[in-house]
């Protein structure tokens, strides 16, 4: 038997996990912050979402505009972590976050998290 060598490497990622979650409308009242957010119904690769455990938002006084989620958990930025299941997706979620001071501007970043 006689085989030609490889006529090129190529390499590609498989993509995973659930698509972004959506921001909605935030309003606040006092010291805490409502947030709705959209919880994904696909994955990354277009089928839909599997093994949905929570939302996680993000917040801050600062812009994460750049920043990713495992950078804002090593800076141990605040997150409140909502739990949700497959039953969930597509759903809006209503989420609070109390306890923040009075007259500041807070920025907030979602994301959806599965096992996977």
């Amino acid at each position: 038997m006689i085989e030609s060598v490889f006529s090129g490497e190529v390499s590609a990622q498989t993509a995973y996990g659930p698509q972004p979650p959506i921001m909605g409308a935030v309003t606040t009242n006092g010291n805490t912050a409502t947030l709705t957010v959209t919880v994904p119904s696909l994955g990354v690769d277009g089928n839909p979402v599997m093994g949905l455990t929570y939302l996680e938002i993000f917040y801050k006084t600062t812009s994460m505009a750049g920043s990713t989620p495992a950078a804002e958990r090593t800076a141990k930025t605040p997150v409140v972590q909502v739990a949700i299941t497959e039953a969930d997706a597509g759903q809006v979620k209503t989420v609070q976050i109390p306890n923040l001071n009075w007259g500041t501007t807070y920025f907030f970043g979602a994301v959806s998290r599965a096992f996977g």
